[in-house]
């Protein structure tokens, strides 16, 4: 028995299944009705049994024809939602990626992972959004961002996530102090400043946790610890001369008059890890964990500006006064 049957047979069949009418049914299609008659008898020859009984008056189904009738239905059902799916898919709405990263991220990786990303034609355009990590992982669970580059450890349960890098610290003191005409320092060597900034336990406990430990394992620990309230004014207390801190060595790019990065004896570190919002769609989210590692700057590496800075340092103590904020 030849097998040779194509969809417009089965096209064909139905309509005149339906109608028990070849006039109607050719109407229909917009055909004539010889060519109707031609494919449906090719039809039942293909399938070695008749699915019509017909007359010149009247069309009947066969039971092998009712079964036809609803077998073919379905199939020309599913065919036809298949091809819409396909045919829809180019022209699926696509939006920009709203993109959370962290306020000191190093940004030099940006541009390249925009660039493979609207390679994949998933996304039209990449937004970012400068926020702290505690704020981004709250803006995914909102679905207000759908994805973030943060700072680890954090609570990422039900979110795909991926560390794409290691972000070291460097220590941040007053320019006027003596400590600022060294290049590298220790954690130890920050108890001669008046205070040690740190963020609140309640901003993020999973990360304060994560330093406590560090700073644990190499005995260190200020005899006066203050909060640190945002960066910018961070960064103005210790221009003051108020206190130190330390902070991811990617803020010491840029300058802020007044204070001088340096850089560290002990690694204390954070992991940089890229996280996706729980609403992406599969292939979108595959394509950001494997595209993250290009947003992560130079890892364990001085930015130019801390050396830089260092220099300035020796400078003014050799007869230079450092302007002050």
């Amino acid at each position: 028995m030849s097998r040779s049957i194509d969809l417009r047979q089965l096209r064909y069949f139905v309509a005149v299944a339906e109608e028990l009418n070849f006039r109607r049914a050719a109407e229909r299609l917009h055909i004539t009705q010889p060519p109707l008659s031609r494919q449906v008898s090719e039809l039942e020859a293909a399938l070695g049994l008749p699915l019509l009984e017909r007359n010149t008056r009247t069309v009947q189904l066969t039971p092998a024809g009712q079964a036809a009738l609803q077998e073919f239905r379905a199939l020309l059902a599913e065919f036809d939602a298949a091809i819409e799916r396909v045919a829809h898919t180019e022209a699926a709405p696509r939006r920009r990626l709203r993109l959370g990263m962290v306020y000191w991220s190093d940004l030099t990786g940006l541009a390249a992972f925009e660039e493979a990303l609207l390679a994949t034609r998933l996304v039209t355009g990449v937004d970012v959004i400068s926020l702290a990590s505690h704020e981004a992982m709250a803006a995914l669970k909102r679905g207000d961002l759908d994805a973030a580059l943060v700072t680890g450890p954090l609570d990422t349960e039900g979110l795909a996530h991926r560390t794409i890098g290691r972000e070291r610290h460097a220590a941040f003191v007053p320019q006027a102090h003596p400590l600022a005409l060294q290049g590298r320092i220790s954690l130890h060597d920050l108890k001669q400043l008046p205070a040690f900034f740190r963020f609140r336990r309640a901003d993020n406990p999973l990360l304060y946790d994560h330093f406590a430990r560090q700073y644990a394992a190499v005995g260190f620990r200020h005899p006066q610890e203050a909060p640190a309230m945002g960066a910018m004014g961070l960064l103005a207390q210790i221009a003051a001369g108020r206190g130190a801190t330390i902070m991811p060595r990617a803020i010491a790019a840029r300058p802020y008059p007044g204070v001088a990065a340096l850089d560290l004896a002990e690694e204390i570190t954070v992991d940089l890890q890229l996280v996706v919002g729980a609403q992406i769609d599969a292939p979108l989210r595959a394509a950001l964990l494997d595209l993250g590692a290009r947003l992560a700057g130079p890892q364990g590496v001085v930015p130019a500006a801390v050396a830089a800075r260092g220099r300035r340092a020796r400078k003014a103590a050799s007869g230079h006064r450092p302007r002050r904020a």
